[in-house]
């Protein structure tokens, strides 16, 4: 959320569900997500390391102008997510 509210020209009352759904975790109570981020500070660190290498994945295809990579990403995630469709 503050990545993209720091944007020149953020405007909230444009933000789109998509926004929304994708920065849910801002909303909370930030006391109650300190506890939970320091408890498991080994695996969201692992995990923030993989989404900036990912976003610079990414960032790189596009500065590049290389659709194949960007498709290539896109797909790879698209994937990965209908797997969580599937889970019982």
């Amino acid at each position: 959320m503050l990545a993209v509210g720091s944007l020149p020209g953020f405007d909230p009352t444009t933000a789109g569900a998509g926004l929304k759904d994708a920065t849910r975790i801002a909303a909370g109570e930030e006391n109650l997500w300190v506890g939970i981020l320091l408890a498991n500070a080994p695996h969201v660190i692992a995990g923030l390391r993989a989404a900036e290498e990912q976003t610079a994945q990414l960032r790189k295809a596009l500065e590049a102008g290389d659709a194949e990579k960007v498709r290539q990403l896109l797909a790879e995630a698209r994937v990965l997510r209908q797997s969580l469709d599937r889970q019982v």
